[in-house]
């Protein structure tokens, strides 16, 4: 520049023939923006890359619980071997898939049908969506169709109207509970039953009714 300083450009010579003779047309492009913002992309890939290193020792540091995370969509994008092992699954294998893959159809449309979620979306991700209580008994199958009862707790990374994903936490239920939670059935359940608000109806999928207890 004319104060002596440099700048990063690109710059394309043309030959131009004219009367006057051969002539040069140079088109000089300033790079300076563009490189800062190369630098940002970099920095920022570099920042990812952490987070996943970081991401991928906590997966592997959790042994008592399964973990799997996903994108906004519900697909999963990571697991930890306590999940593979509770499902089935070898390593990999459950990356792609929606967690709707993980629970029985039957009970994804009695969940649909009570909660008011759309058809074919996960009702623990849409619960976390709208910001409602996530911790809930809950059937998964395993690779091999086996049942496998679990207490999943959903979280949502960013901010739960509009998340860049979710991480479930998973435990599996010992089946000697089940007797005691089919059992308890009472005139406090009938009368939720008859409440039909969104906010109602979480709080009694949360407390073990709802489906749990019509099967």
């Amino acid at each position: 520049r004319l104060d002596g300083t440099r700048f990063p450009a690109t710059v394309w010579v043309t030959p131009l023939h004219t009367r006057r003779g051969l002539l040069v047309a140079a088109t000089v492009r300033d790079l300076t923006h563009r490189q800062e913002s190369d630098t940002r992309v970099q920095r920022f890939a570099a920042r990812a890359h952490e987070r996943q290193d970081l991401a991928n020792a906590l997966l592997a540091g959790v042994k008592e619980a399964a973990l799997l995370v996903t994108d906004a969509r519900g697909r999963i994008t990571a697991t930890n071997r306590a999940a593979q092992k509770l499902l089935g699954y070898r390593t990999g294998e459950l990356v792609g898939l929606p967690t709707t893959r993980l629970s029985d159809e039957d009970d994804l449309d009695a969940a649909a049908a009570e909660l008011g979620v759309p058809v074919g979306a996960d009702p623990l991700l849409e619960l976390a969506r709208s910001g409602l209580p996530t911790a809930q008994d809950w059937t998964w199958r395993t690779k091999d169709g086996d049942r496998r009862p679990v207490s999943v707790r959903v979280t949502p990374v960013g901010e739960s109207h509009d998340p860049a994903g979710f991480v479930l936490t998973a435990t599996e239920r010992v089946a000697a509970w089940e007797p005691v939670l089919a059992g308890s059935r009472g005139s406090g359940d009938r009368l939720l039953l008859e409440l039909d608000d969104a906010p109602t109806r979480a709080l009694r999928w949360q407390v073990g009714g709802g489906w749990a207890r019509r099967r």
